[in-house]
């Protein structure tokens, strides 16, 4: 369920991620939850957990 969404250009992967990351925080605030960013291109780019535990290992 996506609970916020943004849209924006970015020149670089590096600048892209950059910007998600600083949204992730203004979005989630101290919820936990997970981020990704994703472009119709190239699909999904990068992914957060965030203030979540890590899952357990098998």
């Amino acid at each position: 369920m996506d609970v916020d969404t943004a849209s924006f250009d970015a020149p670089t992967l590096e600048l892209a991620i950059a910007r998600a990351t600083a949204l992730t925080g203004q979005f989630l605030g101290q919820q936990p939850g997970v981020a990704t960013l994703t472009s119709t291109v190239r699909g999904l780019i990068w992914s957060q957990r965030y203030k979540m535990p890590e899952p357990p290992r098998p």
